[in-house]
């Protein structure tokens, strides 16, 4: 569930205050590919992790996600969740609260699970932008799926996909025809073969290499 860019900021550290800092490597992420090139940023660190920080461990996490390697993703995203709540920053604190419950739900960690999809609605109600929403609202979709709690999560995750195209947020639809399309296959409805047609054609169009990488690898292509 990756959009925007972020700025990968290796060997920060909470106590290095007043420092300007030069970090040679930038992510540019979005839904449709990976793109790594070198730069120097410039970042002043304060007292408490940099914000820019713990955006570029949810976006690390997510593609640790990507791979499968949830422990990975964890530890990141609670990392990045302890920084977003010491700045009171309830937007990334939801998102990575969502992400969270969906690697514990992987590990097989159900208190955390649990305790992480109990909190993130809590803080989504703060949250007032509707694009930055759908991470929240695609996690725990899956979540209710995963568990078998709401019956019509694949039919939510289309419909937040079809709100997202509304928008012109094509990332987001995306994303969401993506997840409703794994609980199609897991559920080895027909409809998925449909779905990942669509799926493919838009993401070829628009150059969504990731989407496309993700919809090979799960179909063991």
């Amino acid at each position: 569930m990756l959009s925007g860019s972020y700025a990968v900021l290796r060997g920060v550290r909470p106590g290095w205050a007043g420092r300007t800092l030069q970090f040679g490597l930038l992510l540019q992420i979005n839904t449709g590919g990976l793109f790594v090139f070198f730069t120097r940023i410039p970042v002043h660190v304060r007292e408490r992790p940099p914000i820019r920080l713990n955006n570029a461990n949810t976006a690390l996490a997510q593609l640790d996600m990507d791979e499968k390697h949830w422990a990975d993703a964890r530890a990141k995203l609670r990392e990045a969740s302890r920084g977003f709540a010491a700045a009171e920053l309830r937007t990334g604190e939801a998102d990575t609260q969502a992400l969270l419950a969906l690697c514990a739900q992987a590990l097989g960690e159900s208190a955390e699970r649990d305790s992480a999809i109990e909190r993130a609605p809590v803080l989504r109600q703060a949250m007032t932008s509707r694009q930055e929403v759908y991470v929240v609202d695609i996690a725990l979709a899956q979540l209710a799926a995963a568990n078998a709690t709401d019956a019509a999560a694949g039919e939510k995750l289309l419909a937040l996909a079809t709100d997202a195209e509304r928008r012109h947020f094509i990332p987001w639809a995306l994303e969401a025809r993506v997840a409703a399309w794994r609980i199609l296959q897991a559920r080895g409805a027909g409809a998925a073969a449909a779905l990942r047609a669509e799926i493919e054609k838009t993401a070829r169009q628009h150059g969504f290499a990731r989407i496309l990488r993700l919809l090979r690898e799960r179909a063991g292509e």
